[in-house]
């Protein structure tokens, strides 16, 4: 199976901690939208890499950092590494990479590059941002930014030059469209829940690689 298919990937990723063996283009993007953030935060100029190749993505992804620039700038520490271990689970550890974590370590920030900012909830972060909440102890509050991403309306005529004219336009003008922020409280997650779901996914993967060829 396909790396973001394989039911064993969790245990490859996270506990044997073994490199993926390809660069999907969906993370190729991520990437470079967290790349090129870190950027604008530190004040550097910045591009998009190269391994964004469709023009669609780069000039998405163009305009998209433009309108992030003129953002006021969060008052957090860009990108940290966290390792703490699992209870009920001798030699286990739940590794999250924090997008930024107020210098009061009291809020987390999380951001998100998506075509549907309210897909983002409650229930879909539940495993996410209870695991911040775990790495975290401290931690009241989750903030998840979401930039939307443009999309382009073939259907309508709107060709590659169109679609870029367009946005130029269309971010700048209404910048709470593009970029929201939802905040979320500790008490809105349930911590036992969580730690027995990341428990179970963990023995799930260890009894799919012990039945594997």
């Amino acid at each position: 199976k396909l790396w973001e298919e394989c039911q064993r990937k969790w245990a490859f990723r996270y506990y044997y901690k073994l490199p993926e063996p390809t660069t999907p283009k969906w993370k190729s993007v991520g990437s470079a939208f967290a790349l090129i953030r870190a950027k604008i935060d530190a004040g550097q100029a910045w591009e998009i890499p190269d391994d964004v190749t469709d023009e669609i993505d780069r000039i998405r992804l163009r305009a998209v950092m433009r309108g992030y620039a003129r953002l006021p700038r969060l008052a957090y520490k860009n990108e940290e590494q966290l390792f703490k271990l699992l209870p009920g689970v001798p030699g286990l550890y739940l590794m999250g990479y924090l997008d930024g974590i107020a210098e009061t370590r009291k809020t987390i920030y999380e951001w998100k590059y998506a075509a549907d900012p309210s897909s983002y909830n409650t229930l879909s972060m539940q495993i996410q941002g209870g695991g911040y909440f775990y790495l975290v102890p401290e931690a009241d509050y989750l903030m998840v930014c979401v930039a939307r991403k443009p999309k382009q309306k073939p259907n309508k005529g709107e060709n590659i030059a169109d679609f870029e004219t367009r946005l130029n336009d269309l971010i700048e003008g209404d910048m709470g469209y593009w970029f929201q922020f939802k905040q979320f409280l500790r008490a809105e997650f349930d911590m036992g829940l969580i730690l027995d779901q990341l428990e179970r996914r963990w023995r799930e993967t260890e009894i799919a690689i012990s039945e594997s060829p």
